[in-house]
């Protein structure tokens, strides 16, 4: 198979809508990361994305779609606090699970009867879901386990010869997955933290004059504890994000990594520096900029044939601080220390 790269022009866009419609796959930018993206309503047509990816095939999927008007045709059950969270950040970097409408196969799903469902801010992204005239599933477009890619080029080096096309964009403005949440029975639970945290959801809840009935459920919560056996969300069973080499995370205020980088460095990682170890120090970037750059230099890691590397992150409180991390936690395999 020949990947085309196309430009997303109007011939661009035309020539990938005929791809997703004749039940190929498209890998297309999104603010958060690029997707890989098959017509959800077809099940052949995902099968050849976990193929391409190498990809456990109860992993759901992530359903996009163009419009908030497009929502019920995919999920069924939408009450009033689904549409409170989408009218308020959609289109944006937040998924949704429902329960899934009859229309969505299994294959999407993971089998289950719930789906994930996101609107994306891309205007690449909504032009190209509008031009198919159909959802579009989608995961990250990259190699399964892999550090997730934001540019055209990461798709290339991972996915080149195993999809069908790659629509052309810049790099990801935000450079990490979405949030996801759940929404049962009035309950709102994170399963997977993102740049939009549990502050501004309770929130958009509150400002709607929605009381919810069993609390705020929010990183701890029970629904995601269980998804260790069956993934109700994308990203959250399987080994994500790692590059090749061996990964150390230490994090700490500013402060405490200043007194204490040498010491830590000599406890913990004494004859550990050779020409193939490599520090990614980010103490002094705001954790926004280091997820713009995370993906990116964890893919260089394995570009420049390094077999260990200590990622220095500042510790702050804010959602996107706990996005990070829980991808740095799977990158890093769980070595993770804090000061």
């Amino acid at each position: 198979m020949k990947t085309k790269i196309l430009n997303p022009d109007k011939e661009g866009m035309e020539k990938a809508a005929n791809i997703i419609r004749t039940g190929g796959t498209v890998a297309f930018p999104t603010e958060t990361v690029y997707g890989l993206g098959a017509n959800a309503l077809d099940p052949d047509a995902i099968e050849k994305i976990y193929k391409a990816k190498g990809r456990p095939s109860d992993n759901p999927l992530i359903v996009h779609i163009s419009d908030i008007s497009e929502l019920q045709g995919v999920a069924s059950d939408v009450d009033k606090h689904i549409l409170a969270i989408a009218n308020e950040f959609w289109p944006g970097p937040l998924t949704l699970v429902c329960k899934k409408s009859a229309d969505i196969p299994d294959q999407v799903t993971g089998g289950l009867d719930t789906v994930a469902v996101r609107m994306p801010s891309s205007s690449i992204a909504r032009e190209f879901i509008r031009s198919a005239g159909v959802p579009i599933a989608a995961p990250s477009a990259n190699k399964s386990g892999k550090p997730s890619p934001t540019s055209t080029s990461h798709v290339i080096d991972d996915l080149n010869g195993k999809i069908d096309a790659v629509i052309m964009g810049d790099d990801s403005d935000i450079g990490i997955e979405s949030t996801v949440i759940s929404v049962t029975g009035g309950k709102v639970n994170v399963l997977r933290p993102g740049v939009i945290g549990e502050v501004e959801i309770r929130g958009c809840l509150e400002k709607s004059g929605y009381k919810l009935s069993s609390g705020f459920d929010g990183s701890a919560s029970d629904e995601r504890k269980s998804m260790k056996d069956v993934p109700k969300s994308p990203g959250v069973k399987y080994k994500h994000y790692s590059p090749n080499c061996e990964c150390f995370v230490v994090v700490g205020s500013a402060g405490d990594m200043d007194r204490m980088r040498g010491s830590v460095i000599t406890q913990k990682f004494s004859g550990f520096f050779d020409k193939e170890t490599r520090v990614l120090d980010f103490m002094n970037l705001s954790t926004q900029d280091v997820i713009n750059k995370i993906y990116h230099s964890l893919r260089k890691l394995d570009e420049d044939n390094i077999k260990r590397a200590l990622i220095f992150i500042k510790k702050d409180a804010t959602p996107e601080y706990e996005a990070l991390m829980n991808r740095l936690h799977k990158a890093a395999e769980g070595n993770v220390s804090e000061l």
